[in-house]
């Protein structure tokens, strides 16, 4: 699966692939975190972040990137920013159980 380079489809809700590298990019990635959380109010995303309400209205806008700590409290609450980040981790395959069997 490749990072770099990849663009995020709002509609789809996934990456588009555009390259075989390794990397990701901060701005890829709070791109991609502020298209799910544009849906939800600042106050839910601060509640579930455990972070401000300025914090979480600046990551719904794409100004700024979550710390490691409130993106994983994120990912627990919301079902759609877990998806990213599971993608994100290439736990796809390994997260559908009929892959596994």
């Amino acid at each position: 699966m490749s990072f770099s380079s990849r663009t995020y489809d709002r509609k789809k809700h996934r990456w588009e692939h555009k390259n075989d590298t390794r990397t990701l990019t901060t701005q890829s990635v709070t791109e991609a975190i502020s298209s799910v959380l544009a849906q939800f109010p600042a106050k839910h995303i601060a509640q579930a972040t455990g972070s401000s309400i300025r914090a979480a209205e600046n990551a719904r806008m794409g100004l700024n990137a979550m710390s490691l700590a409130h993106f994983l409290n994120a990912c627990r609450e919301i079902p759609e920013l877990r998806a990213i980040a599971m993608d994100l981790m290439g736990c796809e395959a390994e997260t559908d159980p009929e892959f596994v069997r």
